[in-house]
């Protein structure tokens, strides 16, 4: 009994050393990555951003070329405003549209490196130049704001009469001039996804044209339909 107790008392004990071991370690390296990331080096941990590779000969990160046009790419493309991060991630390849949202939100392509929410200047290669990065974090914000008050009837129930692919809604224009689309996706797809028909014949629809139709036919629908039941049951 007094055995088992002295047992359990060590386990405890070498619990708590262990633990405090475990809390040591942990702010050593984070010390370590902070302070590497002060002097401008990649802070290590987790894969290099998309366009970068760790280089041991520079002890930093390095550019891969490819993918650094691709980047650029990226960046061309939604500073447009006519492209989606799925479209832009669909046209050049990428793997997702969450891919395209973390290199554009991405500041180490300024040639700067984030840690624990601080910015330091890299001495890394930056690949997007400041009004090109700053111009797609506005278009961001605006779209942010945009989506989180959008309710579009049609999203993901209208599919293309020509070919079958899903139709998309689209912000077509600038400023005053912006309109609601829909588009089918054959329209800009690059053959990855989602294409049915290389030659689809469809056109741009009017979103607002488009939905007030479809509100329209309801509505005559509900309205036959309750004169048949009204009928029915008399």
């Amino acid at each position: 009994s007094r055995s088992r107790q002295t047992y359990g008392i060590l386990i405890s004990i070498l619990s708590i050393f262990a633990e405090f071991d475990h809390d040591a370690i942990v702010a050593k390296l984070t010390a370590g990555r902070k302070q590497r990331a002060s002097e401008g080096y990649w802070k290590g941990g987790g894969n290099p951003p998309y366009g970068y590779y760790y280089s041991k000969e520079l002890n930093n990160l390095a550019v891969v070329p490819e993918q650094a046009i691709t980047v650029k790419k990226v960046f061309e493309m939604y500073n447009t405003t006519e492209y989606s991060p799925r479209l832009i991630a669909e046209a050049l390849g990428l793997s997702s549209d969450v891919l395209v949202y973390n290199i554009l939100k991405n500041r180490t392509y300024l040639g700067e490196i984030t840690f624990q929410g601080e910015q330091y200047q890299g001495l890394h290669q930056r690949i997007i130049d400041d009004d090109v990065f700053y111009r797609a974090q506005d278009i961001l914000q605006s779209r942010s704001v945009t989506r989180s008050a959008s309710n579009y009837l049609l999203s993901s129930l209208v599919y293309c009469g020509d070919c079958g692919s899903k139709m998309r809604y689209m912000k077509w224009g600038k400023g005053k001039r912006t309109k609601l689309k829909l588009l089918c996706y054959s329209k800009y797809d690059d053959g990855h996804r989602n294409k049915t028909n290389v030659d689809c014949r469809n056109e741009i629809y009017d979103a607002k044209v488009v939905e007030e139709f479809v509100v329209d036919a309801l509505m005559k629908f509900s309205i036959k339909y309750s004169e048949v039941f009204v009928s029915a049951n008399n």
